[in-house]
């Protein structure tokens, strides 16, 4: 049936009428009415047994009645809103636990003022419509408050108390409410208000001296706004040591658990979910003595402007815990209209606070704290620092504020140990200077842990060129830093960005642990960070570094990227070991800063170096990129050890050249080990290896007085060489300038190659003695200009030089330990063949000196040297040295000298011995002609197909065709005689005699017709067969028959 309202109707009667004093009248109602309804907006329905009454008294709204059950006291209102400045008092009985209050009208509650109770009754408002809490709402409750926008309320014993079929009431129960349901699209909850005016004070803690309450519960009951979207514009929450619980849901059941005191929601029910938004620097506060707890649930969770979480402990308790779940977004972003606040996720330990940090525990599919957000669990007290728990599909960080956003578990003045951060994610990125921190800023306490775990994480950028985005566990106090362990399946640090945890002041630096399928570091921010992983101990600090440690199947740095445990104080700097598949290090011109891998000591600093270990397949390096232990202070360097299967080595820039490195440059610090294990070895185009006294990088700094480092290469294969024009070599280097000269030691299962003006120095080039080259190889092979030398240009005396190897070959290639102004170094060769062609050259010389040259000692069964190659171990003021050769067969062109001789001092020896006999060693001068094998035997007649004829013995067939055979074993007769009786009769007297066969020399080979037996019983094959009638002969001219 259709019904007229009466505005409807009195509409009516003015159309009718029109007369002008009724429209007056018709507005002097609205008016009242209108005021009427604005007073009075606390209406109770009809549909309770015992029905609701609300008695005005001023501004008081007192409401009275309801049906009482046990300890529940059900209230029903067509309306419940409370204006500004007006108070809705629930006169309720003490014995009354619950206020169970719902809203069966279709109109939305509006609080702007007090909502009042009696005794420690908890207090349910329900209304489907909606519900808005205005700036000036507050409440006055003993009890827990719930503000819901469900549609009804199930208690334990399954009966239902609706507020959308008030009609269908079934009977009221003295059981607990047991959870809230909500229809499909619930209405929304608004608290609007203030903002919370939270400052940073001095102590860069949050300070909330200032913040208004807003609506506030009790110390340990529970605060609950439950609804479709919930929105926080400006408004607080508060429940010191209590509970805040806010939840975004439509069409599901959301549990309630009792606690004693306090009240939690459980949402496992929960398939659906609305939005929450804090804005306008809106807050939830549960801090006070022992902190209370927090959970926010919701689709998209948005935090900004300035708005805050915060669960700090303040005292002696512990805290309690904030836990978000967003099925979708949690976004903490921005600041304040303030710009000193940012938004922020807390459970802090406040200054001067012994308990402990609450955790934060967050379960997103997605997370972004941007324009300085931050989730913080930092300790500023004597308290440890919370946990912080994230789980999100996408985690993504970024700067863009007047302080970093960002993830932080840190550690401050007050001495506690700052908090633990673990991440799960499938992909992680944190740019613009964003960070995750659990740094140790003051104090004693010791920084906190870092965890993640990612498919993807990705680090980039700076802001304001000194903020790194980045992983931060390092300590600036007395406190140790943190461990950072990340585990991905793809690494990314690029443009500045660092993961870093180390020490800057007394504090030891903590654990760097990285696993990762794949790692890429490039990129510096306008040369001034270098992207990469830092476990340093820095300028001033007195503590040691850490342990870096990487594991992965590619590792790239470009650019400038660095690995880096250096120590630039006392403390000794910390260990590196990578293990990888491949390792690449490719660095560029237009980078300042070298791309490394490091574990140096700083000039001015006195700590070792680190150990610096890796194990890979593949080691390539290009373009100026480095690994390195050097020492540019008075500290030691440490040791490089390297296994792989291949190293390339590769190119300079004018920074310096590719390489590994363990130099000791400028200070007094020794250099370290550089230990190399490989199949195959190449050094090529001005790349090095070096382990000198002086800086490949950069030649302007002083050479160090310290030590230079020693070198030990393990290979199969190694091959050094250049194919551009530079006057940087490639080479393998422990040159030295004032310190001690570093020690080359190389085997090689089959052969080191060098050429192309490739070096293997161990040099001396000022007042310290030179190193020793030792080499074991099957093959050392030095061509068009390689040299290996441990010569002396300095005062300081020229190292040795020792090489064992099957074969030597040298092709315009040097083995020189010469001296300019001091003595020659020794050079030591054991081999089976030694091949010197075209200028080249094996010396111990000294030039411009008293110093005598050094002694050459040559073992080798045969050597070759022609073209102008030579031997040397000359002097000019001194002593020449001596040249010891021990050699089967010595062939040497007329323009190849052997040389001990001395201008003005006392020549040296020579000595060319063979270890069989003495007097047979004599200098073969090479045939100019090829000589043709098959001119050197008469083919007088051909051999019978039952002759033969064999020679046995060492000495094969004459060197000269004109020289006779000698025998060189005692003649055995093995002929079988069959009358020995008469030929020992024929031959008894012939026995007696000299057999002399008399042959004249020939100019050629003819065959030989007979032999004859010497005195001393050695057999001579003659051309001529002797004439000695009464003896039977034992040799006779070989017929020809043709067959």
């Amino acid at each position: 049936m259709f019904k007229i309202s009466e505005s409807t109707s009195l509409l009516l009667i003015l159309n009718k009428t029109k007369q002008p004093l009724l429209i007056l009248f018709y507005i002097l109602y609205l008016l009242i009415i209108n005021q009427l309804k604005g007073f009075a907006q606390i209406i109770p329905d009809n549909n309770l047994s015992s029905n609701s009454i609300t008695v005005t008294s001023g501004n008081v709204i007192e409401i009275q009645g309801g049906t009482q059950v046990g300890n529940n006291l059900f209230h029903s209102f067509e309306q419940f809103s409370v204006n500004t400045g007006n108070t809705a008092f629930f006169n309720n009985p003490l014995e009354v636990n619950n206020i169970i209050t719902r809203v069966t009208g279709s109109s939305i509650s509006q609080i702007d003022g007090l909502i009042r109770t009696n005794g420690l009754a908890n207090l349910f408002l329900i209304n489907p419509n909606g519900i808005i809490f205005g700036t000036n709402a507050s409440l006055n409750i003993g009890g827990s408050f719930f503000a819901s926008t469900a549609n009804s309320i199930k208690f334990s014993d399954g009966s239902i108390y609706s507020a959308v079929n008030p009609q269908q009431q079934t009977l009221l129960t003295i059981n607990t409410p047991l959870g809230l349901q909500y229809g499909v699209n619930p209405g929304n909850i608004t608290v609007q208000g203030p903002g919370n005016q939270l400052f940073v004070n001095e102590f860069f803690a949050t300070s909330r001296e200032n913040r208004p309450v807003g609506l506030e519960v009790k110390a340990g009951n529970t605060l609950a706004l439950v609804g479709g979207n919930v929105d926080l514009k400006g408004g607080n929450l508060t429940a010191g040591q209590g509970r805040v619980e806010v939840g975004a849901v439509k069409d599901s059941f959301v549990t309630i658990n009792y606690n004693n005191p306090g009240l939690t929601l459980n949402y496992e029910g929960v398939n659906n979910f609305a939005d929450i938004n804090l804005n306008a620097a809106a807050s939830i506060d549960v801090s006070g003595d022992g902190s209370g707890h927090v959970q926010v649930i919701g689709r998209n969770i948005n935090l900004t402007d300035g708005s805050a979480i915060l669960a700090n402990t303040e005292h002696d308790l512990n805290g309690g815990s904030i836990k978000i779940k967003a099925a979708e977004l949690l976004n903490v972003s921005g600041f304040n209209s303030r710009p000193d606040f940012s938004t922020i996720i807390s459970t802090d330990v406040s200054p001067e606070a012994s308990g402990n940090g609450g955790s934060i525990d967050i379960a997103a599919q997605k997370l972004t704290a941007t324009d300085s957000g931050q989730i913080s669990s930092t300790t500023f007290g004597l308290g440890t620092g919370g946990t912080v728990n994230i789980q999100a599909e996408d985690i993504e960080l970024a700067f863009g504020g007047l302080g970093p956003s960002g993830i932080f578990a840190s550690t401050d003045s007050g001495g506690g140990n700052a908090g633990k951060i673990a991440i799960a994610t499938n992909n992680l990125l944190v740019t613009d200077g964003a960070q995750i921190s659990t740094t140790s800023w003051s104090g004693k306490g010791n920084a906190g842990e870092i965890q993640i775990t990612a498919k993807k994480a990705q680090f980039i950028g700076t802001a304001l060129g000194k903020y790194p985005s980045g992983l931060l566990a390092s300590t600036y106090s007395d406190g140790n830093g943190g461990n950072i362990f990340l585990n991905a399946d793809s690494l990314e640090v690029k443009n500045g960005a660092q993961i870093q945890n180390s020490a800057f002041a007394a504090g030891n630096a903590g654990q760097l642990e990285i696993t990762s399928k794949n790692i890429e570091l490039s990129g510096t921010d306008s040369g001034t960070l270098a992207s990469g992983l830092l476990a340093n101990v820095e300028k001033g600090a007195t503590g040691n570094g850490g342990l870096l440690k990487v594991t992965t199947g590619n590792l790239n740095l470009f650019d400038g990227a660095t690995i880096v445990a250096k120590t630039a104080g006392s403390g000794n700097a910390g260990k590196i070991e990578i293990v990888a598949k491949n390792i690449e290090i490719k660095g560029t011109s237009n980078n300042p800063l070298p791309t490394i891998i490091a574990a140096n000591v700083q000039s001015q600093a006195t700590g070792a170096g680190g150990e610096l270990n890796i194990n890979t397949e593949t080691l390539y390096l290009s373009n100026g990129g480095q690994i390195a232990t050097s020492t540019f202070g008075t500290g030691n360097a440490g040791v490089l050890t390297i296994q792989a299967h291949d190293i390339n080595l590769s190119g300079f820039i004018s920074g310096g050249s590719s390489g590994l490195f363990s130099n000791a440059v400028t200070n007094s610090g020794n250099g370290g080990q550089l230990n190399i294990s490989t199949d195959k070895l190449t050094i090529q185009d001005g790349a090095t290896i070096a382990a000198s006294n002086f800086s490949s990088r950069n030649p302007n700094l002083a050479p160090g007085t310290g030590l230079a480092g020693d070198i030990k290469i393990d290979a199969r294969l190694i091959e050094l060489f250049d194919n551009t024009t530079s006057n940087i070599k490639s080479s393998i280097n422990a040159t030295t300038f004032n310190g001690g000269g570093g020690n080359i030691q190389i085997n090689t299962k089959e052969s080191l190659v060098a050429r192309n003006n490739s070096l293997i120095t161990a040099d001396t080039k000022g007042n310290a003695n030179g190193g020793t080259i030792r080499v074991n190889t099957n093959l050392l092979s030095l061509n068009s200009g390689a040299t290996l030398s441990t010569n002396s240009t300095g005062l300081g005396q020229a190292g040795d030089i020792f090489i064992n190897a099957n074969q030597v070959r040298a092709n315009q290639g040097l083995i020189t330990a010469t001296a300019t102004q001091s003595g020659g170094g020794n050079i030591t060769l054991n081999n089976n063949f030694l091949f010197l062609q075209n200028n080249s050259l094996i010396s111990s010389s000294v030039t411009d000196s008293t110093g005598g040259g050094g002694n050459l000692f040559i073992n080798s069964d045969f050597i070759v040297s022609y073209n102008n190659s030579d031997m040397r171990a000359n002097a000019v003021f001194g002593n020449g040295g001596n040249i010891q050769i021990y050699t089967q067969g010595l062939f040497q062109s007329q323009d190849s000298e052997i040389d001990a001789s001395s201008k003005f001092g006392i020549d040296g020896v020579v000595k060319i011995t063979n270890p069989e006999d003495v007097q047979k060693i004599a200098i073969a001068e090479l045939p100019k002609d090829i000589v043709d094998v098959t001119q050197l035997v008469a083919k007088a007649c051909s051999a019978s197909t039952t002759n033969e004829f064999v020679i046995i013995g060492k000495g094969g067939l004459p060197e000269n065709p004109t020289d006779m055979l000698r025998g060189q074993t005692v003649w055995t007769d093995w002929r079988q005689l069959s009358t020995s009786s008469n030929r020992k009769n024929q031959l008894g007297a012939a026995s007696q005699e000299k057999l002399v066969a008399t042959s004249p020399k020939s100019t050629h080979i003819i065959e030989a017709q007979g032999w004859v037996i010497n005195r001393d019983g050695t057999i001579e094959l003659v051309a001529h067969a002797p004439e000695i009638p009464t003896v039977v002969p034992v040799s006779y001219v070989a017929k020809c028959t043709g067959s």
